[in-house]
């Protein structure tokens, strides 16, 4: 298995770019579809403008920004989880390719042992 294939880092690298090129495509799409049809975009337009006018664009800001403001917490807590995972396969991996078993190592000072050389 490679290491690299399956870090958070190269996964979030590559869903950035896939979003990056379908949101291009998605404006270039939408460009081509106004430039066929200018008079429907703007009669669309002028009918949102005119729908918008009666929504509360602030209560509706507010409550997206709350709902973000609520996603921090676990996100963080998630985006924790995974690296901690990483950390930890990356130094099992690092303890198996370097031959040390466990009994190999040196006992922590207060291990019920006592500390090292006692």
């Amino acid at each position: 298995m490679n290491s690299e294939n399956y870090s958070l880092e190269s996964s979030v690298k590559r869903s950035c770019e896939t979003f990056n090129e379908t949101l291009s495509q998605g404006v270039k799409d939408l460009e081509d579809k106004i430039r066929t049809t200018p008079l429907v975009a703007v009669s669309v337009a002028a009918i949102v403008g005119y729908l918008l006018r009666f929504f509360p664009i602030g209560l509706i800001l507010a409550v997206l920004v709350r709902l973000c403001l609520f996603a921090i917490k676990p996100l963080i807590i998630f985006f924790g989880a995974v690296k901690l995972y990483d950390f930890i396969r990356e130094q099992s991996s690092e303890a198996r390719s370097s031959g040390y078993g466990e009994k190999d190592r040196e006992p922590l000072l207060d291990s019920p042992a006592g500390p090292p050389g006692v």
